[in-house]
């Protein structure tokens, strides 16, 4: 969220059809941001629950599959975000902002890739760390 608010600020001193742009794909990434991080959220459960059962194969049985789950799911929202620049041309904007956001939603949605792909790991790390430290 807050990145967002960071790239309107830097995108708005070049025009207001450029902070246009900007600000209609941040909404637009909204979507597909809350479903990664919903789906890396599971994993932490799981493991969680796991580790509280003192089942250390199940620890990592969870985390194996769930980081290849977020891995797919990141690779088929980055490949719609990226195909799918042309449903900005129906959502009520100005033809000219469309045109600007487009190439700015490809490289937001190739950006899913590392947000949903690093969150298991990060989130395990961090787990770990907190119950044995």
């Amino acid at each position: 969220m807050a990145l967002g608010v960071i790239d309107n600020i830097m995108v708005g001193s070049i025009s207001y059809k450029h902070l246009a742009a900007a600000a209609l794909v941040i909404s637009v990434m909204n979507i597909p941001f809350v479903l990664g991080i919903g789906m890396t959220m599971s994993i932490s459960q799981t493991v969680s629950m796991a580790h509280g059962r003192k089942d250390g194969p199940k620890v990592s049985h969870y985390l194996y599959n769930g980081f290849w789950l977020c891995t797919i799911a990141a690779l088929i929202i980055a490949l719609v975000l990226n195909f799918s620049k042309n449903i900005l041309f129906h959502l009520g904007q100005d033809h000219d902002v469309a045109v600007l956001a487009g190439p700015f939603l490809q490289i937001m949605g190739w950006s899913t890739i590392p947000m949903i792909f690093v969150t298991p790991i990060l989130t395990f790390t961090l787990h770990r760390r907190f119950v044995y430290a």
